[in-house]
């Protein structure tokens, strides 16, 4: 009996040397929050006590390090590597360290549970907890014996839909996609948003719960006079799409031709006619009545009679050039067959005939 109970002894020393001893090192913050980075330090002492487990307390690390190397210490962010050049000489086989922070709406707690031989995290917490809701205690509370354990921490899911189609969703304040949407999260409790145009936004507080899916579907408002995006769409591009291009009417080289002899006929029988004018008024000023002479010459005066006959021949034909132009411009709108002109020799004389659609 005196044997045995020798030998639980020393199953019981061998147990307790074997035991790592876990150095558990004050939580970081900010100066403001020191008193819940305190809190938080005391939670890890007390789970680690009650789980019976070997440590080097938090007085005890501050003591051994001095205080530049321990501001050192707190900055290595939960990095193994960097966590063990400081704690492997106090005697510490593991660490707990970690900090906590917060934005506008949420603490930002992170625990790093670290093997100091190894070099790697064994397990961590890594929550954002809204602040209105009231939980930082109780999660971290909750969170930690778990990862003194060396257990992961467990996800949760949430699928999120609305009756509004692809619905923008923001998770505690940053953007997480659009509805239908479904979401891996650590446990705890999130503000959702959920906002469209044309709708009433929607804010939520939803439970993530570890292993288990959470459903929510959100209904939104449609905000009475107001387009959504799907209706403006078509509209937008309908405004946006260039308008048909309406073919012009083709100008045969021919019609150029006669429109741009007319106005060459045209122009120079302005010109005769003005010489005309000209002659003859110069010719009447120069009239003596008693005379009965003109001042003029009789080959001013022929020349006179000359010029006007050519300007009314060169205006003949500009209206004739104008009557062709016309036609052809009514065969190149209409698309006419092309005129067929030929020359024929008959017993009165030459001539030229015209044929097509007229």
């Amino acid at each position: 009996m005196r044997a045995l109970f020798c030998t639980v002894l020393l199953f019981s020393a061998a147990v307790s040397h074997a035991a790592p001893r876990i150095a558990i090192v004050d939580v970081d913050g900010p100066s403001s929050m020191i008193g819940l980075a305190s809190q938080m330090t005391q939670q890890v002492v007390k789970a680690a006590q009650a789980q019976q487990l070997s440590i080097i307390t938090p007085r005890e690390v501050r003591s051994r390090l001095d205080d530049k190397i321990f501001a050192e210490l707190q900055k290595c962010n939960g990095r193994p590597s960097c966590v063990a050049q400081f704690l492997t000489g106090i005697g510490a086989d593991r660490a707990v360290v970690g900090s906590i922070t917060r934005d506008t709406e949420s603490y930002l707690v992170k625990l790093f549970y670290i093997d100091l031989k190894d070099f790697n995290v064994i397990a961590d917490i890594d929550r954002s907890i809204l602040i209105a809701s009231r939980r930082l205690q109780s999660d971290i509370e909750a969170a930690i014996p778990g990862m003194l354990r060396g257990e992961k921490e467990a996800r949760g899911k949430i699928t999120l839909t609305s009756n509004a189609p692809k619905a923008t969703v923001f998770l505690n304040g940053e953007p997480a996609g659009v509805t239908p949407l479904e979401l891996e999260l650590k446990p705890g409790k999130y503000k959702v948003r959920i906002e469209k145009k044309a709708y009433t936004s929607v804010d939520r507080f939803i439970a993530v719960e570890a292993n288990q899916s959470t459903q929510e579907d959100v209904r939104l408002t449609r905000i009475v006079g107001q387009q959504t995006e799907e209706e403006a769409l078509p509209a937008l591009q309908a405004a946006n799409a260039a308008p048909p291009e309406t073919p012009g009417t083709p100008i045969s080289a021919r019609t150029w031709l006669a429109g741009g002899g007319t106005l060459v006929l045209a122009g120079l029988g302005g010109m005769f006619g003005a010489f005309s004018s000209a002659a003859e008024k110069r010719l009447r000023t120069g009239y003596d009545s008693d005379t009965q002479r003109y001042q003029g010459t009789r080959v001013e005066a022929i020349q006179a009679v000359n010029d006007a006959r050519l300007a009314n021949a060169l205006f003949i034909a500009a209206g004739a050039g104008a009557a062709v132009t016309g036609l052809f411009i009514y065969w190149d709108v209409t698309d006419a067959p092309a005129p067929k002109v030929s020359a024929a020799v008959t017993p009165e004389g030459a001539a030229v005939t015209l044929g097509g659609s007229f």
